[in-house]
């Protein structure tokens, strides 16, 4: 099997692939299993000088280059893709194909990709030549029992998501979700 993960999209509206990968980096955590891919248009030479694969980009451009890429194993078709909102060990396999979403981080010229687990907690570690080590915990808010939803409408402004389930009409509140 071979699978071209540079044609995926950057998360940049001027770069249409991963045209500068890093660093890579594959995890699993919670029984999924990850693949990071940080870029970087530019390296450092020496302390205070870069040199640029793009003859059009400047190191200053780096600072809001692209995005590092972050893809999930699909345990069905046995590819890399965006985010699913249905693990993979969920029983309802085709359910998982209608809620994806793509997870790009601007954190600049990426250099070093780590994950670690620390107290129970999933944490992704991005290092980068402009932006400095940031750190995503590596958690995602599971509702359980939604089955059946007709209709979910949010109020951004009270953080709060409605929902109506189709089989009883009964609904649910979530606030600060």
């Amino acid at each position: 099997m071979h699978q071209d993960l540079s044609t995926l999209p950057t998360g940049q509206t001027n770069r249409e692939r991963a045209v500068a990968v890093s660093a890579l980096r594959f995890f699993q955590w919670e029984n999924e299993s990850y693949l990071a891919i940080g870029q970087s248009l530019c390296s450092l030479v020496s302390a205070g000088e870069c040199s640029c694969i793009l003859p059009e980009v400047s190191c200053s451009d780096e600072v809001l280059g692209p995005a590092t890429i972050i893809l999930q194993w699909d345990y069905v078709s046995h590819v890399f893709g965006e985010l699913q909102a249905v693990p993979n060990t969920n029983d309802v396999p085709d359910s998982r194909f209608h809620h994806v979403q793509a997870l790009r981080l601007h954190a600049g010229a990426v250099s070093q990709i780590d994950f670690a687990a620390m107290d129970g907690v999933g944490l992704l570690l991005i290092a980068s030549h402009t932006s400095g080590v940031s750190c995503f915990e590596w958690d995602f808010e599971q509702v359980v029992g939604m089955h059946g939803v007709q209709g979910i409408a949010a109020n951004a402004q009270e953080n709060t998501a409605y929902a109506v389930f189709s089989g009883d009409g009964s609904r649910a509140c979530c606030h600060d979700c």
